[in-house]
């Protein structure tokens, strides 16, 4: 048995934002490959993608949650809870086939509701947060704005996957004027866009930075956790992704920078919003370098979003950009590389 197989078994959280190439990162390490390694079911986890569905379409994105009905907050407590059991069950098999297992998740898609009712409209929310119940704990601490309790976040080793928000945000923006077109992308004040935020990124790190003396990694390696990704570095830097391998106990060898292209047939079978949403890699045959810029001029991008998307899109893009900086700089300099 090889020394890869050989590793207890471990839970690997990869915490990240739309648009900041998670697909790409998830594809390079060759999961389907690894040795006792399982990724989750929905293009390497999104197990709250349902609830993230319900709540971007009305009434929910068109109303603050203090003015939900109690049918509505039934609703989405009952979506929640659903997913989360299904992540369970789902864990809990892996666990029983003795598998390690890589799952991916977008920070906004775990903020409760109350949150994501802030972010959009800036009003104070009264009354107990939407949460889970599980059987692990029910202690949230005051920076845990997710759904999940201390004690479930706790099981995991987490890694934070970054990118520059004058690339993502405009990114993110651009697939759903293409999926939903610009008068809906617009609606509700763009709400689409607010719930996007590097902010929680950052918080997560500090509280799993706080918490590093309870997750489950021997006292040798706990200090390692939690990691940090630029995928400017995913992209560019083949030696990072060889380090980022051996800190997860995984197999370097298995890991892709070319793949063949996608069949046309199965094209044909892919939803369209995965199409939007993975439209680079589905045309690529591997790693396209060129993706990767770190120098970035963000008022030469700002009118670029305004002949694209229009004056106001472009403003409120600016403003997210220019107040997501100091997160993504904070978390950036701590990110990982080859060569520290």
């Amino acid at each position: 048995m090889s020394a890869h197989a050989a590793s207890p078994p471990s839970r690997y959280y990869l915490i990240s934002y739309p648009r900041t190439a998670s697909n790409l990162l998830v594809r390079i390490l060759g999961l389907d490959s690894q040795p006792n390694v399982s990724s989750g079911e929905l293009d390497g986890g999104y197990f709250f993608m349902r609830a993230e569905e319900m709540l971007i379409k009305r009434p929910f994105r068109t109303k603050c949650i203090a003015d939900w009905t109690s049918e509505e907050r039934n609703q989405v407590q009952k979506c929640y809870q659903e997913c989360f059991d299904d992540m369970r069950t789902w864990l809990d098999l892996q666990h029983t086939h003795g598998r390690s297992v890589f799952v991916k998740e977008h920070a906004n898609f775990l903020a409760t509701p109350e949150e994501r009712s802030r972010q959009i409209f800036g009003t104070g929310v009264h009354g107990p947060p939407l949460t889970l119940k599980d059987t692990a704990g029910s202690a949230w601490s005051d920076q845990n704005f997710t759904v999940l309790p201390d004690e479930f976040l706790q099981t995991w080793l987490p890694t934070f996957l970054i990118r520059h928000p004058a690339l993502t945000f405009p990114s993110y923006y651009r697939a759903v004027v293409k999926m939903d077109g610009n008068e809906e992308a617009a609606a509700n004040h763009y709400a689409s866009l607010k719930t996007i935020s590097i902010k929680g990124s950052r918080q997560l790190y500090d509280l799993y930075v706080q918490w590093r003396h309870k997750l489950p990694s021997s006292a040798d390696k706990r200090d390692v956790w939690p990691i940090v990704l630029d995928a400017d570095d995913v992209i560019s830097s083949p030696d990072t992704m060889a380090r980022y391998c051996h800190m997860l106990n995984m197999d370097s060898k298995k890991l892709r920078f070319s793949w063949n292209a996608l069949k046309q047939d199965d094209l044909l079978q892919m939803a369209p919003f995965h199409q939007v949403m993975r439209s680079t890699l589905i045309q690529s045959t591997g790693v396209v370098k060129a993706k990767a810029q770190s120098a970035i001029d963000i008022g030469e991008e700002a009118e670029k979003w305004e002949t694209e998307f229009g004056a106001a899109a472009a403003q409120l893009i600016a403003k997210m950009v220019d107040e997501a900086m100091p997160d993504y700089e904070y978390l950036r300099a701590k990110r990982l590389r080859a060569d520290t």
